[in-house]
């Protein structure tokens, strides 16, 4: 109930969060965001995202740069949440979600130049980090894309096939389409 996630809230995680608890900021930042306990304000998750993320954690670093590239609480800024999501991608407790996002950007050519081979090596960093989390079954799915069309890497059905069958193992609903479309059992 929104009673109990108040006092939650209110009594335990803003209070650590105030004393400078990185986690704790970032579970406030994500209660504003969606509105749990507290009045939903992305301004505020931002803010929070932002305190935690100054201390190097890396979720906090990729729901920062999540917001300010769909201009989520704050102006879109490109610039920033580039920074933000390379911080992110960059450590040893790295967050799949960020490097797929950055991928998916350099893919696009949103923000930064279209850069295919770039955005392969990121989706391939992404699926090798074979976590089951939501990141890492995207990169899965999308490395299998772009093995499929050739972007950023020789085209390989082969490649492709392995996976998308991974994402789709791993829980990815769209990888079983891709893998029908394509008759990718053909190439395992």
């Amino acid at each position: 109930s929104i009673f109990s996630w108040s006092i939650a809230f209110s009594s335990s995680s803003l209070k650590a969060a105030k004393q400078g608890h990185d986690l704790s900021q970032y579970n406030v930042g994500q209660s504003y965001r969606a509105g749990k306990g507290v009045l939903k304000s992305d301004k505020n998750a931002v803010i929070w995202f932002k305190k935690a993320a100054e201390q190097e954690l890396a979720i906090a670093q990729t729901a920062l740069g999540v917001m300010l590239l769909n201009g989520d609480g704050v102006l879109k800024d490109y610039k920033q949440a580039i920074y933000w999501l390379e911080k992110a991608a960059e450590q040893d407790e790295y967050d799949a979600l960020a490097i797929v996002v950055l991928a998916s950007m350099y893919a696009r050519g949103e923000g930064v130049l279209k850069d295919y081979k770039k955005a392969f090596k990121l989706y391939e960093k992404a699926a090798r980090i074979d976590d089951n989390s939501y990141g890492s079954v995207h990169g899965q799915y999308y490395l299998g894309l772009m093995y499929i069309e050739g972007y950023g890497t020789q085209k390989s059905l082969k490649n492709a096939a392995y996976w998308i069958r991974k994402a789709y193992e791993n829980g990815n609903s769209e990888a079983e389409a891709i893998w029908n479309k394509h008759k990718l059992w053909k190439y395992e």
